[in-house]
């Protein structure tokens, strides 16, 4: 299956290329400021998901896709600002370059899917996109939750149902993976509380979520 994959560069992304790759899957791997670092069986593109004109380009010129992934997570340098002192146009900022980015894909690769019969959608939202903050997990860790990210992710939820609702029997699928948090070197008291709220592992490996993006 042809595949491209947004954030390929990322925490999340990078591995999930390689894994999408060793599945024997040919990707795409769209990023906004990074060289390939994957292997001969992956084709490379730098992409600005806010760059309307390029990314149609990218689509039809190294179409068809099957599936498009998209674990992008664009921000600006005041990300993870505190409520309390975030302003006004760093909050809007980060909205507008997040969401936007979400459904400017969309809605560039749905015409592409129609055209091509059918493909798949999956976007990464997160578990703050339906569950209540936990603040006090955050406390003496250095750490805050951004009230951004959760907005967004709750809205990447919701695009993804608006999208599913309004192209029935078109042989398109959407899906939305809603992972909770990924490790990445967090402090070990954070860990512990995080952990306390869990079934089992408590914080994810990027590999955790493979299985079931390549399911969707």
């Amino acid at each position: 299956m042809k595949v491209l994959l947004a954030g390929a560069a990322g925490r999340i992304g990078a591995p999930l290329t390689q894994y999408l790759i060793d599945q024997g899957h040919k990707v795409l791997a769209c990023d906004i400021h990074s060289q390939n670092q994957w292997s001969i069986d992956c084709s490379y593109a730098e992409l600005n998901l806010l760059d309307t004109e390029k990314l149609r380009q990218i689509i039809e010129q190294n179409g068809p896709f099957k599936a498009a992934i998209n674990c992008s997570y664009p921000r600006n340098p005041a990300f993870g600002t505190t409520f309390e002192k975030i302003s006004l146009k760093d909050f809007q900022e980060n909205l507008n370059l997040h969401l936007g980015a979400y459904f400017n894909l969309a809605q560039q690769i749905v015409p592409h899917f129609q055209k091509n019969n059918g493909g798949h959608l999956i976007q990464f939202s997160s578990i703050y996109g339906f569950v209540a903050p936990r603040f006090w997990i955050y406390e003496e860790s250095g750490m805050d939750l951004p009230i951004e990210y959760s907005m967004i992710k709750a809205a990447i939820i919701q695009m993804t149902k608006y999208l599913a609702r309004r192209y029935p029997d078109q042989n398109l699928r959407f899906n939305c993976v809603s992972p909770g948090g990924i490790l990445d070197n967090q402090n070990p008291q954070f860990l512990e509380k995080y952990k306390s709220y869990c079934s089992s592992k408590g914080m994810l490996n990027p590999e955790d979520l493979f299985g079931a993006v390549d399911f969707l």
